[in-house]
């Protein structure tokens, strides 16, 4: 696996930052281009079986909330370019506090990508509890923050 020399900062999505750092060959498309997030590195394959990683800043946790009322699907390490959730393009609240302590880290309203998903960056190696509203209903899920932990979390269910 080859290794890009950028830094994946907070403050956009990685798969735009991926967009931006990395030039595909001519012969491959940008719309072949998989991206997915690891705890500690944003990976691309450009439309073959070759991977490129993009180490993210040590101190940040990428994590890509799905929330859901009928349907989800299992998700550890979220793909940016293929996974899909149920709620595309919907007004979110989200709340994002220590599940120890109650401080609160995030507190807003957000839209939910295109593919259903929203991206929060969030201190590494923490417990958390998050929570989504959307249309009065809630619900919420505790993660964690750590080298090994999911990526992706589609496991909250609004009602």
């Amino acid at each position: 696996m080859k290794t890009l020399d950028i830094s994946t900062k907070p403050g956009g999505s990685p798969v735009s930052q991926a967009r931006r750092c990395y030039q595909p060959p001519d012969r491959v498309h940008l719309a072949e281009l998989i991206a997915s997030v690891r705890p500690d590195a944003l990976v691309l394959q450009p439309g073959t079986s070759e991977e490129v990683s993009a180490p993210l800043d040590p101190s940040t946790f990428y994590l890509s909330v799905a929330p859901y009322r009928d349907a989800t699907h299992p998700c550890e390490m979220h793909s940016l370019t293929t996974c899909l959730g149920e709620m595309r393009d919907t007004e979110i609240g989200v709340r994002v506090a220590d599940a120890t302590t109650g401080e609160v880290l995030i507190d807003r309203r957000q839209r939910t990508a295109d593919n259903g998903f929203a991206g929060l960056w969030l201190p590494r190696d923490r417990e958390l509890r998050v929570s989504v509203e959307a249309g009065g209903d809630t619900g919420e899920a505790v993660v964690r923050t750590g080298s090994d932990d999911p990526t992706c979390l589609t496991e909250i269910r609004l009602g």
